[in-house]
């Protein structure tokens, strides 16, 4: 049966999912919010640069010429390109195709031999998607998503049709996948359960498909070994289970303590529904929740795998579903509710400040970077951890530290040390001739304001010229008399504008309603200074 024939069905479905995947194209649009993609498309430029991956440290002046590795080079050069031809808007088209590739492919996936109503996927695909669009958020796992879509209908229909030509490509697609994610061994694992279901339904001898399936495993550790890491690439997801790495991401937090968690519950409910009370219960279906599940409940970002891998399993239980309610309530009532939910999940997903395309400047100094280009043609920037990444991607020069650094190398190190104002801080500046600074006033979770900053207001030796959402801009006084200044009360009125997002985001937090007091002592109003010193008061003592 060829691909096509999956596709094209009868034209009334053929209609509804070309138009429901461009309705779901368009939600997914997003503007660029994740700093990680800049230090990606910095590492991917590197490499088209050299047309081959760096063995050092490059771009971070704190570290250059250490042993470095990349491992996500080509994601990094993927998007590289499509910034080069195309721009935002077609990163951001990029970003929504993958999507849309991922429920394509679960949707063809979940078709069984079996003909059922067109309309019966939508509640499936909106709850996906609503899973899914959490980290589709222009990182080198989206390719694992898209991937791992791809291979579950590559198995499904081998299970339906028992054709080996099925699993052919999966070999494949570990080799692409390795190139910009290290997570070929996912690919490996879930073909592993699909052929032991395979292997266990098998009603005639059992060890030609065993040395099958054995010959496709070896050729899928093959593929992911072919790159410039080798093995290690095929085997890094076991090399970071290590605490230092675990404890640096809040992405990597049980899935309960993060924002996820309702997603969590409600994917959770749902998928342990479609487990227990369908008649369709297969041991790939359980393995695979199980596995998943697990992955998601202990690291947060998890979370979309868990729903790709649920798809399946409840389409086919709504299937059921559907045909039992149908008997009960009139079709036309089940058809509205599936629609309800397919609709509420797409309309999750294309409101809010993110979608569209273009850059989201909250987490970017756009307008900082473009300062510095003008007025520090020499010496070096000392920047706030996430704000590296854009800077080392749009001025082309090397930053202090960026995301790609975590736990105790020397860069993250270094940087603590000066933004607690540690003793002897200003000897790092001398050290590496820092010129410029970029920061924002207070920390994210939990609203500390930050002692570097405290320091250069006081400090006659450093101007403001550079105030937006994502951080200020201080330079050394410089020779040049025409650099317009900004006053340092501007300091404080953006640790307010700061600190009111933190207050929303973790209400929890003592520190915020300190450095909110703090501020106000800064700005001379004095009513607010102690109304907020007493909420601290009242949070210290709770």
């Amino acid at each position: 049966m060829s691909l096509w024939r999956n596709i094209s069905g009868n034209w009334r479905e053929t209609s509804f999912i070309t138009i429901l995947l461009g309705i779901v194209w368009i939600s997914l649009l997003r503007k660029i919010f994740d700093p990680d993609i800049w230090f990606h498309m910095v590492v991917g430029r590197e490499v088209l640069r050299r047309m081959q991956v760096p063995d050092s440290e490059f771009y971070i002046y704190t570290r250059l010429g250490e042993p470095g590795e990349f491992h996500e080079w080509g994601f990094g050069a993927f998007y590289y390109l499509i910034n080069q031809y195309s721009g935002h808007i077609g990163m951001a088209i990029t970003n929504a195709a993958i999507g849309c590739g991922i429920l394509l492919f679960l949707y063809l996936a979940a078709r069984g031999p079996n003909k059922t109503e067109w309309w019966i996927s939508l509640p499936v695909i909106g709850l996906v998607l609503w899973i899914v669009d959490l980290r589709l958020n222009f990182r080198p796992e989206t390719w694992l998503y898209l991937f791992l879509a791809i291979e579950i209908f590559l198995l499904e229909k081998y299970l339906q049709h028992r054709l080996f030509l099925w699993l052919l490509p999966l070999p494949f697609l570990a080799w692409i996948l390795s190139l910009g994610h290290p997570s070929a061994l996912f690919l490996i694992g879930v073909f592993g359960i699909y052929a032991l279901n395979a292997v266990l339904e098998e009603t005639g001898s059992k060890l030609p498909l065993v040395v099958k399936f054995g010959g496709i495993s070896l050729a899928m550790a093959a593929g992911a070994m072919l790159n410039p890491y080798g093995s290690k690439q095929l085997l890094l997801p076991l090399y970071f289970q290590g605490e230092e790495l675990i404890n640096s991401l809040t992405e990597d937090l049980p899935v309960l303590q993060t924002e996820y968690s309702l997603h969590f519950i409600v994917i959770a409910v749902v998928g342990l529904c479609a487990l227990v009370f369908s008649p369709r219960r297969r041991l790939v279906d359980v393995i695979l929740v199980g596995c998943f599940a697990l992955l998601a409940f202990r690291y947060a970002r998890n979370i979309s795998l868990l729903g790709i891998v649920l798809f399946v399993p409840i389409k086919n239980a709504f299937d059921v579903w559907s045909g039992h309610i149908s008997k009960i309530v009139k079709p036309g009532l089940v058809m509205m509710f599936a629609a309800f939910v397919g609709i509420t999940g797409i309309i999750l997903t294309g409101t809010g400040p993110l979608w569209g395309s273009g850059i989201y400047q909250k987490h970017t100094p756009f307008n900082n970077a473009i300062l510095i280009s003008k007025y520090v043609q020499t010496g070096n920037i000392l920047n706030f951890f996430h704000l590296g990444n854009y800077l080392a991607w749009e001025l082309d020069r090397p930053v202090f530290v960026d995301g790609r650094n975590f736990g105790n190398n020397l860069s993250v190190r270094l940087h603590d040390a000066v933004f607690r104002a540690d003793s002897g801080w200003q000897n790092i500046i001398e050290q590496f001739d820092i010129k410029a600074i970029v920061s924002p006033v207070t920390l994210e979770f939990s609203g500390e304001i930050i002692p570097l900053v405290e320091k250069l207001e006081v400090d006659p030796e450093w101007i403001l010229i550079g105030q937006e959402e994502s951080g200020l801009l201080f330079l050394k006084i410089p020779t040049q008399e025409d650099i317009p200044r900004l006053s340092k009360s501007q300091i404080w009125e953006q640790a307010l504008e700061e600190l009111n997002v933190t207050m929303e985001n973790y209400p929890d937090s003592p520190e915020t309603y300190r450095s909110m007091s703090a501020a106000y002592r800064h700005l001379g109003n004095v009513a607010k200074q102690k109304y907020f010193l007493s909420k601290f008061n009242e949070k210290t003592n709770k």
